[in-house]
């Protein structure tokens, strides 16, 4: 299917697609609306810091080592070893 002719914004024949959906109108309600919730003593948001942020920099280059490792044992096809990224 070509999508050529959806580029000017004629989405009729897109599969499954309301027309609603490729619409780029959207509205706002004037209404607020506010609901309860916790206090921050009672529920705690904050976030967890992530597996990388905690790595230590020697345990992160194992994990390069043996991630670029198991690439070079990989099969690629000769066209794609352009878009091999290794570490």
């Amino acid at each position: 299917m070509s999508l050529a002719k959806y580029a000017n914004g004629d989405d009729t024949g897109i599969p499954g697609t309301p027309r609603s959906v490729m619409s780029r109108n959207i509205t706002f309600s004037p209404r607020l609306i506010f609901h309860d919730t916790w206090t921050s003593g009672e529920y705690d948001r904050r976030g967890e810091i992530a597996t990388c942020n905690r790595l230590t920099p020697m345990l992160a280059q194992q994990i390069k080592e043996e991630l670029n490792s198991f690439k070079m044992e990989m099969e690629i096809h000769e066209e794609s070893k352009q878009h091999t990224h290794f570490f």
